[in-house]
């Protein structure tokens, strides 16, 4: 009976007999030993290629979990400005009232340093997001309220 594990040289010095009487070279014990580690490695890439073999990432839960945050984050606030970016009043058909509340005031600050305007009182008037309510004068019960703001 002949096996494709057969050696030629049989008869040499060293040769081992199996347990059915069968000689065994020494060149062919490492071809089996060398054989089953293939085999081995063989499987382990099998089994390695197969690896997630049926995953799909579009119908994994994570990526779900984050294509819904991502839609149902809600929209950004949209800028709500009393002011235009000219530093005119926005609902009062683009009145250009000095901080100082007077309607007829030329301009009675220094020169804002952002615009140059002498009608902005400490902060720059473009796109700002408030108005002043009252101006109150201490010594003096003098209040000047800002007909122009809103009492929302």
């Amino acid at each position: 009976m002949s096996t494709g594990y057969e050696d030629d040289d049989s008869s040499q010095s060293g040769d081992v007999e199996n347990s059915i009487g069968r000689r065994i070279g020494l060149r062919e014990r490492p071809r089996k030993a060398q054989m089953k580690s293939q085999l081995r490695l063989r499987k382990m890439i099998d089994d390695y290629d197969n690896f997630l073999g049926d995953f799909d990432p579009e119908k994994s839960t994570r990526e779900r979990r984050k294509l819904s945050r991502k839609t149902s984050a809600p929209p950004p606030p949209q800028k709500c400005t009393m002011y235009d970016e000219r530093g005119r009043l926005r609902d009062y058909n683009s009145t250009d009232i000095c901080d100082c509340m007077h309607e007829k005031c030329p301009g009675c600050f220094f020169a804002c340093a952002n615009c140059g305007n002498p009608k902005c009182g400490p902060t720059c008037r473009i796109n700002r997001r408030h108005t002043y309510e009252t101006i109150e004068f201490d010594g003096k019960d003098i209040i000047i309220r800002n007909k122009y703001h809103n009492r929302n």
